[in-house]
């Protein structure tokens, strides 16, 4: 399930193969749903928290996050 951490009513359920890369999910996602400014995308499996890096260079924004 993709939601946002916001107070939002938006929330979208999606099938992925287990093996799938996060980063082709959040190319996915920006298609799909997210707008396309370049924003970084981050999530939380298993609690880890992954992040991927926006187009403006923020690298390090969540911290001790993994990359995509």
């Amino acid at each position: 399930m993709v939601d946002t951490p916001y107070s939002s009513p938006y929330w979208m359920v999606l099938l992925v193969k287990p093996a799938e890369m996060l980063e082709h999910l959040d190319r996915s996602l920006h298609d799909i749903w997210v707008e396309c400014c370049g924003h970084v995308s981050a999530c939380t499996i298993m609690g880890v928290d992954y992040q991927s890096c926006s187009e403006s260079g923020m690298n390090d924004f969540f911290g001790d996050a993994r990359s995509m």
